[in-house]
């Protein structure tokens, strides 16, 4: 699907220890698109890390930094 094409796509173009930063609107997190999307980050990345959820932000943003893709 879309979602696993966009991150093997990002996965093959970095470096090994490289980091990926990405965010997810809050009122999204319990959709089941978005558990899918956490799901392959920890498919993809040997350490996944919730942010801070940025306030500021209109809708409010749930930020994950995903760290060292697997190969």
């Amino acid at each position: 699907d879309l979602q696993h094409g966009l991150l093997g796509a990002v996965t093959s173009a970095m470096s090994p220890g490289a980091a990926f930063t990405t965010f997810s609107y809050i009122h999204a997190i319990p959709l089941s698109s978005a558990r899918r999307f956490r799901a392959l980050l920890a498919e993809r990345f040997e350490e996944v890390v919730p942010g801070r959820t940025v306030w500021r932000n209109a809708p409010p943003a749930f930020v994950f930094h995903a760290r060292r893709p697997r190969p």
